[in-house]
């Protein structure tokens, strides 16, 4: 990081100070499935504010990223020309809406296991399936839903060279569909038939 620009900028922040707001804003470090309400209440609090320059919102998205998200933008100088290509870049990275989806698919398998029986531990796992859904459904269907369910639970149980053989033909301008994803490893099964019965017949050539 070039921290003699760093250091430059946040002068230039502590100038306009006592005439700023100062938003709690929301971490992010890159999670997609936290993008979209990130963004949301920055362009609600910052972005969207015709009052504030440019620069002051450039060190505002400055210090509510961190992770991989900073590391996006990190290589732009902090100037009003750069600012916009600065979210820009940011949106180019993690506004997608498949990788969102999925994204939330495993947070929703990785919900925790109650330990015992109480109120306050059933009441989080509702509260965070309901929510789940909710932000599912404002990306795609019921169907989508059952789609990457099913496509998630068969390739949780996979070998990981298969998995990694799916993932690297998968599309991320549209959300996946079981059945694309049955065809691939229908045929992945009998590209692996092929190999053992071709590795059968050399062993009987041997023989």
């Amino acid at each position: 990081m070039n921290t003699s620009i760093f250091n430059a900028t946040a002068w230039g922040y502590t100038s306009h100070h006592n005439r700023l707001p100062s938003p709690k804003l929301q971490k992010f470090d890159g999670k997609y499935a936290e993008y979209k309400r990130s963004v949301r209440t920055f362009c609600n609090m910052v972005h969207d504010d015709p009052t504030m320059p440019k620069v002051d919102k450039f060190n505002y998205v400055l210090n509510c990223l961190s992770g991989p998200a900073l590391s996006v933008i990190e290589p732009f100088q902090v100037t009003e020309e750069n600012y916009p290509k600065a979210i820009q870049r940011l949106k180019e990275r993690y506004d997608n809406n498949v990788l969102i989806f999925q994204d939330h698919i495993i947070s929703l398998f990785n919900t925790p296991v109650m330990k015992r029986s109480d109120a306050a531990s059933l009441r989080n796992i509702i509260d965070n399936v309901a929510a789940l859904r909710g932000s599912l459904l404002s990306s795609g269907s019921e169907g989508d839903i059952m789609n990457s369910v099913l496509i998630h639970i068969a390739l949780t149980k996979i070998d990981y060279d298969s998995k990694s053989a799916h993932n690297q033909k998968q599309e991320f301008d549209c959300l996946p569909s079981w059945d694309d994803c049955y065809k691939w490893l229908n045929r992945h099964c009998q590209y692996l038939e092929t190999c053992s019965n071709w590795e059968n017949s050399k062993v009987t050539q041997r023989d």
